[in-house]
């Protein structure tokens, strides 16, 4: 078994690393193109200063003294910038120092386009980009602007270098690898693997002795009554040859039971076991390419000192070739402090004498503050050995110094973006630990169990003298001959006697692990929005009624009302058409709604757009589940339920933190096109993987509720669906989806920083699914599981009534994500028990979760438009303890109307 599972997961491992690679030179290119950014943004600023303060007098920008040198200065300031341009306001050059390769009047027109009063411009020329101001009248006429032209040469030159030092670095990884993964999984798998091991020499085994009985001359093979698998296949043979012959042979037992390796232990077994492994890899790799980045943003940052220095120098020199002493220039502390505010990576500026005397300085303010994670920067700047710094540069009058500039880098500026990489490099490394150990469980899932467990069906059915199947010749070696003969056997049959047997057909089987390929890509796929969204729809052209805040919500409502409305619908088209079909369905209209969303650029085409991704998306889920539900009927429903929901947990995060990746880095389109690429292979998978009877389609009746329920039966329903699974929803989507974000971003928050606050929620719930699914293979904590999530969650919130400060609400998102991974699956779980035969309960119960969810959002704005939005988490954790005491009554009202009615 482990060579047959090795190269599939060891290629699994070197494939997720290329992606993880791949994607890390996309979030270096962001970094470094947003340090670069951000530097020309600013120069552009401080070039314009001294034109729109002609312009704000009613001067002519051609009147500024000296316009010429001005703008060669400034192009002097950094070697990347390869022109400054002067416009009028109808986009006409009227000064410029650049080299003849830049096409100005591309910029030119695109200082009226888009026209308004927006001061700043940027855009992409064909070796770089620019950035330019809007020099603007007091009344805000435009009269013209300043564009820099920036080369892009410098920064793919570092990003080939990290390509390449991140493809040495990954070969040698792969190289390592390769001995410790086998060493890991012998070791940590060798009971499954030996179990494995035995059926497959059983297997030979049995083959050998086939062949020895076929044989007349030969010797008569030993029988060993121990091998079950034997057993079986003498069983099978005998019945095989009693239909040859037209006999009608003795009656055979039943075969005997037979324990199978792949358990939901050695299952999670192995899961754990790769989640391990590739975690410390990750991590491991993850500092590899955190000291890359590293060492290739510390020469952008010290140019950016540097740059500072020169311009400082450039604009006091003019003052000194003009005879004035630098003793006698006044108001220099009022202009260090401006610099200073407009550069964050500088801590302080000074302007010395020779004999180093200080006549004027700045200094920032150098504290952290309550920025999330701050200590993180300190430490590993500290552990590359990057520091901030000091730049000087002199100052001349003749040939004479007399004075120096000196910058002091920024520590707190420097911490920041080393734990922003850091985190954004973490995050990265989880999402490829998730999508690596799906794709490997799938891939031992349909290389080794899913064969065994097709052989051992197939010898129970030839055992009993059905030979209406074949298998297909996959899998370890002995299974696979082994399938052969038995595939000969019905075969041969079938030919015999055509006119009366119908020709076998293939064997499929259903399992639980058939939908986690399909539905992990398809969340992924659907929810690759997820993190820019909102940016996208705000910044799309929109109705003049329709205001941003609006319109950036709008796709999001759309999308709760739409799911919500077909919820209740969903799970009878799939038992109308089968969750197979249904399932496939739902691919074209997902893949086609997210082509329109990326060639569309309304903000209503793009929530239409939203909505038929919801559609498809319902479609798919309830269709997913259906097949869960029906593949294992005897299986706790809890564990079904925990693989189902972490598998949409698990995707809904990868697809948010790649598509924030791809997004920013390749545009909103490319992300979503990536997204509908996902929604293609999770068609491709579905077909290949949830073949079996599961998702075909059969009548299922649905039986009105009270044909099913006691009185008792339908209160609990009733508090579960009310007092525990509408605030859940609602606390999703007005406490992590609503009030977080405007909470952290109204105290100072960076929105990459809220970003990870959110992603708290969805971790802890993916981190706690497979717990939830071990205890829930005993149906007697179900309750006790439910009761206890919805304590801590409600608990959590109220801690906010107390502080709302950045670190609380951390923790409260971590705790009330851990509350709720403890309360999903026991909801669905219980649920369904209590239906019974009726699906009316979980298709209200689809309907209710979108409509906590709608009233969550609507009260958490109801709140935040009248002030009182720090109300909000107090009341929905009492709501939720609430709802957790009234589904405890009912429970125990419950339990005592049973034992009244059954008292043994």
């Amino acid at each position: 078994m482990l060579r047959r599972i090795f190269p599939a997961i060891y290629s699994v491992v070197v494939a997720s690393l290329l992606a993880f690679i791949a994607l890390a030179v996309l979030q270096f290119n962001q970094i470094n193109s947003e340090l670069e950014r951000e530097k020309v943004g600013i120069l552009a600023s401080r070039v314009a200063a001294p034109f729109e303060a002609a312009a704000t007098i009613g001067l002519p920008l051609s009147s500024v003294r000296n316009a010429s040198v001005l703008l060669e200065r400034a192009r002097q300031l950094d070697t990347a910038i390869e022109g400054v341009f002067l416009f009028g306001a109808n986009g006409a050059l009227l000064k410029s120092a650049a080299s003849p390769s830049i096409d100005s009047a591309t910029l030119g027109a695109s200082l009226r386009n888009p026209a308004g009063t927006v001061r700043t411009w940027s855009g992409d020329t064909s070796h770089g980009y620019y950035a330019g101001v809007r020099i603007l009248k007091p009344d805000d006429d435009l009269v013209g602007g300043i564009a820099i032209a920036y080369s892009g040469r410098k920064g793919a030159s570092q990003s080939w270098a990290i390509v390449g030092k991140l493809l040495l670095s990954g070969l040698i990884f792969a190289i390592i690898a390769a001995p410790l993964i086998w060493l890991t999984l012998r070791r940590s798998l060798s009971g499954v693997v030996s179990s494995y091991d035995e059926i497959d020499s059983e297997l030979r085994q049995v083959e050998c002795a086939s062949w020895l009985r076929s044989d007349p001359a030969g010797p008569a093979p030993r029988q060993d009554d121990s091998h079950l698998f034997g057993r079986l296949f003498r069983a099978a043979e005998a019945r095989y040859r009693d239909a040859a012959e037209r006999i009608v042979g003795p009656v055979y037992p039943e075969a005997p039971g037979l324990d199978s390796p792949a358990t939901p232990e050695l299952r999670s077994r192995l899961s754990l076991t790769l989640s391990a492994f590739m975690a410390l890899a990750f991590a491991g790799f993850s500092a590899v390419v955190l000291f890359a980045f590293e060492q290739a943003i510390e020469p952008e940052l010290e140019s950016r000192a540097t740059v500072v220095a020169e311009l400082i120098r450039s604009e006091m020199q003019r003052t000194l070739e003009l005879g004035i002493p630098i003793s006698a220039l006044g108001g220099l502390s009022p202009y260090l402090e401006g610099i200073l505010h407009d550069f964050r990576e500088i801590s302080g500026i000074a302007i010395a004498l020779p004999n180093g005397e200080t006549i004027a300085e700045a200094a920032g303010d150098v504290s952290s503050g309550a920025s999330i994670t701050s200590s993180i920067g300190a430490a590993f700047s500290a552990a590359v050995g990057i520091d901030a710094g000091t730049v000087e540069l002199p100052m001349l009058a003749g040939s004479e110094v007399v004075g120096t500039v000196q910058i002091s880098g920024s520590e707190l500026f420097i911490q920041t973006r080393l734990r922003d990489v850091f985190l954004d490099v973490s995050i990265l490394a989880i999402a490829m630990l998730l999508i690596g150990v799906e794709i490997t469980v799938s891939s031992v899932n349909a290389s080794v169990w899913k064969p065994h467990a097709q052989m051992r069906r197939l010898l129970e059915e030839q055992c009993r003298g059905s030979f209406i199947h074949v298998m297909r010749e996959r899998g370890p070696e002995a299974v696979r001959r082994l399938a052969a003969r038995l595939n000969a056997y019905a075969l041969d049959l079938a030919a015999r006697d055509s006119g009366g047997r119908p020709a076998p057909t293939l064997l499929r089987t259903s399992e639980t692990a058939d939908i986690r390929l399909p539905l992990f890509f398809f969340a992924l796929g659907a929810e690759i929005t997820a993190s820019f969204l909102p940016l996208l729809a705000g910044g799309a052209s929109r109705p003049p009624w329709l205001p941003v805040d609006l319109a950036a919500a709008a796709p999001l409502i759309v999308y709760l009302v739409c799911v919500a409305a077909l919820s209740p619908f969903a799970g009878a088209l799939g038992r109308r058409f089968g969750p197979t079909p249904i399932f496939l369905y739902s691919v074209p209209v997902a893949f086609g709604a997210l082509v329109w969303m990326a060639a569309t650029g309304g903000v209503t085409q793009i929530a239409l757009a939203r909505g038929v991704v919801a559609v498809g998306y319902a479609l798919a889920t309830v269709a997913a589940q259906e097949y869960a539900l029906r593949a294992e009927p005897a299986a706790s429903r809890v564990s079904t339920m925990s693989v189902f929901i972490g598998l949409i947990l698990s995707g809904t995060f990868c697809g948010s933190v790649i598509g924030g990746v791809v997004a920013s880095r390749l545009g909103f389109s490319t992300a979503i096109l990536l997204g509908a690429v996902f929604i293609l292979a999770a068609g491709a998978t579905c077909k290949v993987n949830m073949g079996g009877p599961s998702g075909s389609h059969f009548a299922t009746p649905a039986t009105r509720l009270n044909t099913l329920m006691t009185r008792a039966e339908k209160r609990r329903l009733a508090a579960l669906l009310i007092g525990l699974a509408m605030p859940l929803s609602a606390v999703t989507a007005g406490f992590i989806w609503y009030y977080v974000p405007v909470t952290l971003g109204a105290e100072g928050q960076r929105p990459a920083d809220i970003a990870r606050v959110v992603m708290l929620y969805y971790l802890a719930a993916i981190l706690l699914g497979p717990v939830v699914g071990s205890i829930g293979r005993r149906d007697h904590l179900t309750v006790p599981v439910a009761l206890t999530g919805a304590s801590l969650a409600g608990l959590s919130l109220l801690a906010l009534y107390a502080r709302t400060d950045v670190w609380t609400t951390a923790f409260v998102v971590l705790w009330v994500g851990a509350g709720h991974a403890l309360l999903r699956s026991p909801i669905y779980a219980l649920t369904i028990d209590l239906g019974g035969a009726s699906t009316r309960p979980v298709s209200i119960l689809r309907f209710l979760e979108r409509a906590g969810a709608l009233i969550g959002l609507s009260l958490a704005a109801a709140l935040s438009s009248s002030g009182r939005l720090a109300s909000l988490a107090p009341l929905l954790g009492l709501v939720t303890l609430g709802g957790g005491l009234l589904f405890f009554v009912a429970n125990m009202t419950l339990t005592r109307s049973r034992q009244v009615r059954h008292p043994s």
